[in-house]
């Protein structure tokens, strides 16, 4: 679950986190950035500014004890569950691209060959750091069979689900809803 604000196109030109969401989708950006550049020594900066975004955040939101609200706490459990929802998926996909490549005896930068990518872009695609497009993943369905549902991640953006539930109230087809499942966000 990469939002558009925190792949590495966009990440630097944040100047600050506006959630808990943001916050902990940070925290988990700059631990991939962390082992990333030590390959790729490019991410170096990256990696410095999200942490400089981070340690930010939370001296403003997360320094006082006494300012620190019910309501804080429990978003800040809900984008938690969320970003680890997230890389459980990213994770289960980046397994599922790798145990094809074997299969096909094939390596990572071969995929990079075929998808017409470098072969640093690859490795930032199969880690999670930039999205997959959308020909990207109709490639990879095509050419190892894999399904869908495990190369799309599942998640809509906030403003998508607002939109959504707003609709589905004007409309008033109670036939027609979602579970809460269905509106996961990022």
């Amino acid at each position: 679950m990469k939002t558009e604000k925190f792949n590495l196109e966009n990440v630097m030109k944040l100047t600050k986190l506006e959630s808990e969401l943001d916050l902990n989708m940070a925290q988990a950006l700059a631990s991939k950035l962390r082992w990333m550049a030590k390959e790729d020594k490019t991410l170096v900066g990256v990696r410095k500014h999200v942490k400089s975004l981070i340690k930010d955040y939370e001296q403003a939101h997360w320094s006082d004890d006494a300012s620190i609200s019910e309501n804080q706490i429990e978003e800040s459990f809900e984008a938690e569950k969320l970003v680890a929802f997230s890389s459980e998926f990213g994770s289960a996909r980046k397994e599922a691209i790798k145990k094809a490549l074997k299969m096909h005896n094939l390596k990572q930068t071969d995929l990079a060959q075929i998808l017409g990518h470098r072969d640093s872009y690859m490795s930032e695609l199969i880690n999670g750091v930039m999205p997959f497009s959308k020909e990207d993943v109709v490639i990879i369905h095509r050419l190892f069979k894999i399904n869908f549902d495990k190369l799309i991640d599942p998640f809509i953006k906030m403003d998508t689900r607002d939109r959504i539930k707003a609709a589905l109230v004007k409309l008033n087809r109670p036939q027609l809803k979602l579970k809460h499942e269905d509106l996961v966000v990022v």
